[in-house]
C-alpha cells in the first residue's frame, strides 16, 4: 500500500448525501455501543480515512461498522485488564506508515492534506493493538498445534514443485449483526461432515457461492495463489479434511481438501495483486451489465471506457501485496488468470464485478522450519478465535442509534 498511489486514486470529495452527518451536526451521536458514543464526526473521519486507503464499497457503512467494532475492542481491553503503552502505539503507527515506505510524519501529512485528523489514524491503530493483546491474553493458553499438524504442513511445503490443491468451498452469508449466527451454523455443519458427499450436500443447501450448484467444488488451484490465512488452514489437512470456519467480509467460509498434487514446476507464490472492482446493482440489471462487461473487456484498461459515467467510487483499481488483500477477494482472485472475471462477491447492496489485472509471483522461499510452521498455525488459529470472540461481543452488545 503506497499512500501516494491511494490518494491519487481518491479525487473528489467524499459524498454522503442523505446521511445523518449534516442533519444532526458533527458531534451528535451516530450510534451508541454499550453506552459508548460514536459521533458523526468520527464516522466522517473514518470514512475519509478508508477512502484514502482505497477501501471499496459503501464507506460510510464500513466506517460505522469499523467504529462499532473498535468500541467493542476497547471495551474488551478494559474487561480483560489490557493496556497498551505510548511506546506500543508509536511502534504501531510506525509499522502502519512503513507499509507505504513513509514515516509517521509523512503519512500524517498526507492524511491532513485530505482533511483526516491525526487522532483518526491513532485511534485506528490503537484499537488494533488493544485487540491483539486481548486475543493473546485470552486464547494463547487454549491454542494447541500437534506435531502431526506440523508434519502435514511441512510435507506440503517441502514438495519439490508448485503444489496444486483441489478444493470445495462452503460460504455462509453473514450480514452485519448476524456474524455470530453464521459462525455457529458453520461450526455445527463442520461437526456433521464426515465425507466428501456430506460436504457437497451441505454446500448445495447452505452455500451462497456460485459453486453451490457443483456441491461447492472449485477445482484445482495453485496453493501459492491462495490468501495466506486460507493457505495456512489447508496445509495441515489430510485428503477429505475440512478447515475450521474462517470469517471473510460478510460471510463465513469453510474448505475441504479434495486433492493435492505436485505440478513439477518451480514453487511460486503470489506477492502482489493488481485488480479492479466494479460495484453493480445486485439485481437483473446488474447481472446484465456484468455480462456486457465480461463480453467486451479483455483487460483491465478496457473497463474504464466501458464504465464511463459511473461514480468514481463504483470502480476501484487496487494494487496491493498479496497478504494485504481482503480474504474474500484473495480467494476469488486465486481462481482467476489475468483478464478473467468473477461476479460472485457482494458489498452491502452491491455486487462486485472483479477482474484480475496482473499477479506478480516470486519463487517461494526455502521451506520454513518446523518452528516457523508451528508459529504460523498458532497465529492462524488465534485469528479464528479472535473472529469468533468479536462476533460474540457484537451479539451480546447493546448497539442502538439515538
Amino acid at each position: 500500500m503506497r499512500l501516494t498511489f491511494l490518494i491519487a486514486a481518491c479525487i473528489g470529495p467524499l459524498l454522503m448525501a442523505g446521511s445523518a452527518l449534516a442533519a444532526d451536526g458533527p458531534f451528535a451521536p451516530r450510534v451508541i455501543v454499550n453506552n459508548s458514543v460514536v459521533t458523526n464526526f468520527e464516522v466522517e473521519q473514518r470514512a475519509m480515512f478508508l477512502q484514502l486507503i482505497n477501501s471499496p464499497g459503501d464507506l460510510e457503512q464500513a466506517a460505522v461498522r469499523g467504529l462499532i467494532d473498535d468500541r467493542l475492542r476497547f471495551q474488551a481491553g478494559v474487561t480483560n485488564g489490557v493496556e497498551v503503552t505510548e511506546e506500543d502505539i508509536t511502534a504501531g503507527l510506525e509499522e502502519f506508515a512503513g507499509r507505504a515506505n513513509l514515516t509517521v510524519e509523512e503519512f500524517q501529512k498526507g492524511l491532513a492534506e485530505r482533511g483526516v485528523e491525526p487522532e483518526t489514524f491513532r485511534d485506528f491503530v490503537q484499537a488494533s493493538l488493544v485487540w491483539r493483546e486481548v486475543v493473546r491474553a485470552r486464547f494463547i493458553p487454549r491454542v494447541f498445534v500437534s506435531d502431526g499438524d506440523v508434519k502435514r504442513a511441512l510435507a506440503v511445503t517441502n514438495q519439490r514443485g508448485n503444489v496444486r490443491v483441489a478444493l470445495a468451498e462452503l460460504i455462509i452469508p453473514a450480514p452485519p449483526g448476524q456474524e455470530a449466527d453464521a459462525l455457529a451454523q458453520a461450526e455445527e455443519l463442520r461437526a456433521s461432515i464426515r465425507t466428501n458427499a456430506d460436504f457437497s450436500a451441505a454446500a448445495a443447501q447452505y452455500s451462497a457461492a456460485p459453486s453451490a450448484a457443483e456441491g461447492g467444488v472449485v477445482g484445482w488451484l495453485d496453493l501459492g495463489n491462495l490468501p495466506p490465512a486460507i493457505r495456512m488452514l489447508i496445509l495441515p489437512l489430510g485428503l477429505g479434511g475440512v478447515t475450521q470456519p474462517i470469517s471473510i467480509p460478510n460471510a463465513v467460509a469453510m474448505f475441504q481438501l479434495r486433492g493435492l498434487e505436485d505440478s513439477g514446476t518451480p514453487p511460486t507464490e503470489a506477492v502482489e495483486l493488481d485488480y479492479i472492482q466494479v460495484l453493480l446493482p445486485d439485481d437483473a440489471d446488474g447481472a446484465a451489465e456484468a455480462a456486457r462487461l465480461r463480453a467486451n473487456a479483455d483487460q483491465c484498461d478496457d473497463l474504464f471506457g466501458l464504465t464511463r459515467g459511473l461514480p468514481e467510487d463504483r470502480l476501484v483499481r487496487t494494487r496491493l501485496p498479496a497478504n494485504e488483500v481482503p480474504r474474500d477477494l484473495g480467494l476469488e482472485l486465486a481462481k482467476l488468470d489475468p483478464g478473467e472475471t468473477s461476479f460472485a462477491l457482494r458489498r452491502g447492496a452491491a455486487r462486485v464485478f472483479l477482474m484480475l489485472c496482473t499477479r506478480n509471483v516470486a519463487l517461494a522461499e526455502d521451506p520454513p522450519t518446523p518452528a516457523a510452521i508451528r508459529d504460523q498455525l498458532i497465529n492462524q488459529r488465534l485469528a479464528a478465535l479472535a473472529e469468533s470472540y468479536l462476533n460474540q461481543l457484537r451479539a451480546a452488545a447493546i448497539i442502538r442509534e439515538p
